[in-house]
């Protein structure tokens, strides 16, 4: 089951989310923790499962999209 992760801001009472999608609950998890250093508003976050298609990935510590090969002649 893929994963996501939300923030928490003050004075909201529902998480708010990206598109991004992860394979892992670590990989999302990390990319929440990473994006909570960086921002101030947020002051929170959760990680949760999600039935969305996974589209982003861990590569050497940073959030990167999974590129996908697409057959221009199938669209």
């Amino acid at each position: 089951m893929p994963y996501k992760y939300g923030v928490e801001l003050k004075g909201e009472s529902k998480l708010s989310f990206n598109s991004i999608v992860f394979a892992t609950e670590e990989e999302a998890d990390l990319a929440g923790r990473e994006l909570l250093s960086r921002w101030f508003a947020p002051i929170g976050y959760k990680v949760v499962q999600t039935e969305d298609e996974v589209n982003y990935e861990i590569i050497n510590n940073l959030v990167s999209p999974i590129s996908r090969n697409v057959d221009l002649n199938l669209i």
